[in-house]
């Protein structure tokens, strides 16, 4: 049964807008995640970040601005995802081992050639 009037079936919750967030946590598989986005979705991926002290729904603004985006990564956008009435939220987000995570921050820190706080450390 259809509404009449656009042909949409009556009762049926209008077509929401997919979007993927991932939340790229430092040494946790992050860069390669945003390369397969890259690579599967180009211009309709990018990276952003936020302040200190954003709110989850920081990029919500950033989204509804930007209709073409359908990927976004982030290294400061906290959770949980933002609310996007229009909008189906995909969230991605790797945990890995406390351990294996710490061991490959120190390799990459130590191995920087900048001069950082971290690297500093690490060496």
């Amino acid at each position: 049964m259809t509404d009449g009037h656009s042909g949409a079936a009556v009762g049926a919750n209008p077509a929401r807008r997919p979007i993927i967030i991932h939340y790229h946590l430092f040494k946790n598989a992050g860069t390669s995640v945003d390369a397969i986005l890259q690579r599967n979705f180009g211009a309709r991926w990018t990276s952003r970040e936020y302040p200190p002290r954003s709110t989850p729904d920081a990029a919500r603004g950033f989204l509804a601005a930007n209709p073409h985006i359908i990927a976004l990564s982030s290294h400061t956008l906290p959770l949980p995802p933002p609310d996007i009435p229009d909008a189906e939220i995909l969230p991605i987000l790797f945990i890995r081992h406390p351990l294996d995570r710490l061991k490959s921050a120190y390799l990459f820190e130590r191995d920087q050639t900048v001069e950082t706080e971290g690297s500093r450390l690490a060496r």
